[in-house]
């Protein structure tokens, strides 16, 4: 299976997923489950969908100017969803843990090893691009994309790659949570 297959195999899942989980946030089906799970539930597919949809289009997008300006704002995106996976998702999650018979030392565990498996923290070598050209536009933003130009596309490719993978495993460890029996 090609890469391009791969990834839009990925995003298939992935958009079911969202679409359930966004569906849970207000369905009377799921009225038992605290709203503020439901969330982070929603939150992480969200940025997982939006992870596998960010490889299918750089996968089908031509080389050059236009694939440039895709991978920008794909820089954008890792820096907000390791952000969120970082800050306020790792939070929530290990609220809604604390509730739960997993309990919150088994949800840091896996948070290590995910963070270790997929080592988003590489993200941080776009920060500067992502505060400069990806969301602000001056009068040194076609030198930044000129630098921006001479990173390996191979190693952001990978990086993507890795944050999909990440959030793909942090959303199944959400559900897990959510669906773990609730302390006495």
């Amino acid at each position: 299976m090609n890469r391009s297959s791969t990834s839009q195999n990925a995003l298939s899942g992935a958009y079911r997923n969202a679409e359930l989980a966004f569906e849970a946030v207000n369905a009377m089906k799921y009225k038992h489950v605290p709203k503020a799970d439901k969330v982070v539930w929603a939150v992480a597919a969200l940025i997982h969908c939006d992870m596998c949809r960010a490889l299918v289009s750089l996968d089908k997008c031509e080389p050059g100017f236009a694939k440039l300006l895709s991978m920008m704002d794909i820089a954008s995106k890792l820096y907000e969803a390791k952000k969120w996976y970082l800050g306020a998702g790792s939070k929530a999650l290990r609220q809604i843990a604390s509730r739960k018979s997993c309990g919150t030392q088994i949800v840091d565990q896996k948070l290590k090893e995910l963070k270790a498996i997929h080592p988003i923290g590489r993200a941080d070598n776009y920060t500067d691009y992502r505060n400069k050209v990806g969301h602000h536009y001056c009068e040194d933003t076609p030198e930044q994309l000129l630098r921006f130009g001479q990173e390996d596309s191979d190693e952001f490719y990978s990086l993507l790659t890795t944050f999909a993978r990440f959030s793909g495993e942090w959303v199944k460890l959400t559900k897990t949570v959510i669906q773990a029996t609730t302390e006495p």
